[in-house]
């Protein structure tokens, strides 16, 4: 069987990834460079895509090949965007996506550089652009959006596509909350193991931080707040 973790970046994908390295029936594949970059590009260009997913369905297959446990986990969390098409490709396969707070997401992006050099240069991907959230409604108003708010665009898009993949996939995709996760982790694992009807196992090594629920309060000025909540349309949570 395959798996996929999906999600925005910065969401938990790379936890949840870890998490499923813990299991010794499932070998982890986490950002494998061949791999990412492959996912990265299909999903950053859309109109390239007859030419990119061909050759990461390959890469894919040959990742796949030289696994000898019952399970192949994935983390190469811009699948999002194609998900459904890789799911026909592996019948058997099952997605697992993380959801995270705006807030978190965007504190983490908002430091990250790899993140800001995409947001710095989103024309040279053409529009639209589901990577980043941009569209033809909302492009002029992303030349001038903060670094925050561009994260936040970005945020959006990709919770809009995971409710998007949950009708298309239907039982073949665990959708898990960030947030719960923490709150609830010894559950949430045991559900990811159940999905994918393996024995329970301790995942202790992966065991969650309470302080990294909250701590986009600490990275994030009043303003940058406010503007995530605007073009998220997700309240503020009370302390």
């Amino acid at each position: 069987m395959k798996a996929f973790v999906i999600g925005t970046g910065r969401s938990g994908t790379h936890w949840t990834g870890f998490i499923l390295g813990e299991h010794p029936e499932v070998t982890t594949t986490i950002e494998e460079p061949k791999i990412m970059r492959l996912a990265t590009l299909a999903a950053q260009y859309r109109k390239r895509r007859p030419v990119y997913l061909p050759a990461l369905r390959a890469r894919y297959m040959m990742a796949s090949a030289a696994v000898k446990t019952r399970v192949h986990a994935d983390k190469s969390h811009p699948v999002i965007w194609y998900a459904d098409k890789v799911a026909r490709w592996f019948p058997d396969s099952k997605f697992i996506g993380i959801n995270r707070s705006p807030f978190g997401v965007v504190a983490s992006m908002v430091v990250h550089e790899g993140v800001l050099e995409w947001q710095d240069n989103w024309e040279h991907f053409g529009v639209p652009n589901e990577f980043l959230g941009i569209t033809e409604d909302n492009v002029e108003a992303y030349r001038t959006m903060s670094p925050a708010g561009r994260a936040a665009t970005r945020w959006l898009s990709h919770r809009q596509r995971m409710d998007e993949l949950e009708g298309l996939l239907g039982d073949r995709l665990l959708v898990l909350d960030y947030e719960d996760m923490i709150d609830r982790y010894e559950e949430n694992v045991a559900r990811i193991w159940e999905f994918l009807e393996l024995d329970h196992v301790d995942a202790d090594a992966q065991a969650p931080k309470a302080s990294s629920r909250d701590n986009w309060r600490e990275v994030l000025s009043a303003e940058q707040i406010a503007e995530v909540s605007a073009i998220t349309g997700v309240p503020v949570p009370a302390l």
